[in-house]
């Protein structure tokens, strides 16, 4: 592993220890938003912008999905809706599709009731 990667995979690993340590009540109402999905954890992070919450309600299936950008069309930043419509129940597609992905950005951690970042 190259220099520069580890120290950019360390910060990563701080600040997602940081925003969802132990503690249930730091994670309420910290999300993610989307830019190219690499960061996101479909089962596990909050990432679903709702009132409450914030992760994915349906069961774990065997699955080869692990992070958010495997929800993408191939080589784009847009939702693959059909792979969304077979992978979760329908009250989760619906929130899926909804959301917004940032184009020329990275994901990104923020309170999910603003609209910026942290």
């Amino acid at each position: 592993m190259r220099k520069d990667s580890f120290s950019h995979f360390a910060e990563y690993e701080s600040t997602r220890k940081f925003w969802w340590g132990e503690e249930k009540d730091k994670r309420r109402g910290v999300i993610w938003r989307i830019g190219d999905g690499s960061k996101i954890r479909i089962w596990r992070d909050n990432w679903l912008p709702r009132n409450e919450g914030l992760k994915i309600t349906s069961e774990t299936t065997s699955t080869r999905l692990h992070r958010v950008k495997q929800l993408f069309v191939p080589g784009r930043r847009e939702w693959n809706s059909q792979l969304v419509n077979e992978t979760f129940p329908p009250h989760d597609v619906e929130q899926i599709l909804s959301i917004g992905i940032h184009q020329n950005e990275e994901d990104f951690v923020a309170w999910n009731f603003g609209k910026h970042g942290l």
